[in-house]
């Protein structure tokens, strides 16, 4: 047995620097335009309510960033984000009632979503359109992405991945109109089903 320590710097500057690389957009593969990360497709957010479920809805409970009737304060979250993580896990821990063994995991969870949300997919920082929820009707919103990959695996096998040409096919006059659980619903599935190899 080896014990291993990591030792943090409680810099959420030198974290976010870390978690922009992996949100960067890549313009010279990004097609169709526009992207969010790399050379993944992204539509604009528009003018829709977006549902913000799972470990944004717990980090967003957990640093207070959302008001009472669920609406996500993205100012706020990045704001305590960064107070958070400059403090050290037990001083976080008795602050915002986060156990110890989740304190970096919230941490890096609040730069990364809010980086997300406003570099990554355009939302401005002082919108009121996304709301925060870790369930509806007391029913939880966790499952529901494991059920998505187990089912998008299966489908895998026996679908090869079309070329993106005919997954856009006859769309052009169509607005596609997607809520942020669709979108990470459809980025699960692309990602699984173009990524695996078929033989």
């Amino acid at each position: 047995n080896t014990t291993v320590i990591f030792r943090g710097s409680s810099s959420p500057s030198e974290c976010l620097t870390i978690i922009s690389n992996f949100l960067r957009l890549s313009y010279d593969t990004c097609y169709p335009k526009p992207c969010a990360i790399g050379s993944i497709y992204q539509p604009s957010v528009g003018s829709d309510i977006f549902y913000a479920v799972a470990v944004f809805a717990f980090v967003a409970s957990d640093l207070k960033a959302t008001d009472s009737s669920g609406r996500l304060d993205i100012d706020k979250l990045n704001k305590t984000a960064h107070i958070y993580c400059s403090k050290t896990i037990d001083d976080a821990a008795s602050v915002y009632n986060v156990p110890p063994e989740f304190g970096s995991n919230t941490c890096m969870m609040a730069l990364y979503i809010t980086e997300l949300l406003t570099f990554s997919y355009g939302f401005p920082v002082n919108t009121k359109r996304i709301y925060s929820f870790k369930d509806i009707n007391g029913k939880s919103l966790n499952w529901p992405f494991g059920a998505v990959v187990y089912e998008a695996e299966l489908l895998a096998r026996d679908y090869p991945c079309p070329p993106f040409y005919q997954i856009n096919a006859g769309t052009s006059q169509h607005q596609l109109r997607l809520t942020l659980l669709q979108l990470l619903t459809v980025s699960v599935l692309v990602s699984v089903l173009c990524s695996t190899k078929h033989v």
